[in-house]
């Protein structure tokens, strides 16, 4: 897939095509783009043509994971008395986000969840370029909405201003956000610890973990210390260190310390390396998206969009709102799945 192109932001930083910037540039309204991406026959034809042209010559690529938002959204036909939702995010925070599959098994868990509970989903971009904090507060004031969830969201959204004393509110991931809501998420420290456990059955004993240094950010280095925890569990000690860096410095790392088997974020690790007995082993730190056959760790990325919608609704029903005193995380257990890319080395 080529990557989306990126436009200027007036700031002189670069961004990736929107919906917006195709409805500025057929001069329609992005509604009427989004029917036309879609394929709705309330859009003609033609428009439909020339809309898909303009797409493509700019780069944009339609997100997975919205679809899914939008379909289940709209296919519903909720009541339009039912009580909001707001799901909160940044547009980074998809592009960080492991892969396109988590983030439509995160979605269908929400959507459905919503649609159970009588909720009205409702998704909100904050960030450069979409909705800036201040004006985020006064829509949910405007609506009276009060029930937000916080999706993961990247490193560069820090801060929330919302009228929280009024709010149900819960995060998932999203652990360096101010305020610190209660959190819900997979179990990223098990599956570090899991997924070295497990190598270490099989017979590896230079285990490297390669992760970008925005993903140990992100959570809060959750897998980082998975990894260390895993390591120590099982008697490598010191392990080897950890590359936190691109392609390139991996494939330095992996020489430098004769790694048997990389465990990652990234799929795209998979067969890229060789040492002096052959290819480097490898597996996922999320199996959401990767290839079949890869070996790694699966999460249960619907169920913890399940929770948290539960969750909301019973904060809803005893009219909990407000910034915790204490905030509790809750971690969605994950389970290891055997493949072909970490085979037994006994």
């Amino acid at each position: 897939m080529s990557p989306k192109k990126k436009l200027p932001d007036g700031r002189g930083a670069v961004r990736r095509p929107t919906m917006g910037d195709i409805a500025a540039l057929a001069g329609l309204h992005p509604s009427s783009v989004s029917l036309a991406l879609r394929d709705s026959p309330a859009i003609s034809v033609e428009t439909r043509a020339r809309i898909r042209q303009i797409a493509q010559e700019i780069g944009y690529l339609r997100d997975p994971a919205l679809d899914v938002f939008n379909f289940r959204r709209t296919s519903g036909h909720p009541m339009r008395s039912a009580p909001v939702l707001a799901f909160v995010s940044d547009e980074a925070s998809w592009e960080t986000f492991s892969s396109a599959r988590a983030r439509c098994e995160l979605l269908e868990g929400i959507v459905a969840a919503s649609q159970r509970v009588g909720f009205v989903l409702e998704r909100f971009l904050v960030g450069p370029g979409r909705l800036s904090g201040p004006r985020l507060r006064q829509i949910l004031r405007t609506r009276n909405t009060d029930s937000v969830v916080v999706g993961p969201l990247s490193m560069q959204t820090t801060v929330l201003p919302l009228d929280w004393e009024r709010l149900g509110a819960v995060r998932i991931e999203s652990f360096h956000l101010e305020p610190a809501l209660d959190i819900f998420s997979s179990n990223y420290r098990q599956a570090a610890l899991l997924a070295v456990e497990e190598l270490y059955k099989l017979g590896y004993r230079r285990i490297g973990l390669a992760l970008g240094a925005e993903a140990d950010s992100r959570l809060a280095g959750l897998l980082h210390i998975g990894f260390l925890t895993g390591n120590a569990s099982v008697g490598i000690v010191p392990p080897i260190p950890a590359c936190f860096g691109e392609a390139q410095e991996v494939a330095r790392w992996v020489e430098r310390y004769d790694v048997e088997v990389v465990l990652g974020l990234d799929a795209g690790l998979a067969g890229r390396f060789t040492r002096h007995s052959g290819v480097v082993a490898f597996a996922s730190l999320d199996l959401a998206g990767a290839p079949e056959g890869t070996a790694g760790v699966r999460h249960a990325h619907s169920e913890v969009g399940a929770r948290v919608v539960e969750s909301i609704a019973v904060r809803r029903y005893i009219y909990q709102r407000g910034v915790p005193g204490s905030p509790t995380r809750t971690f969605v257990p994950v389970r290891w799945e055997a493949g072909h890319s970490a085979p037994a080395r006994l």
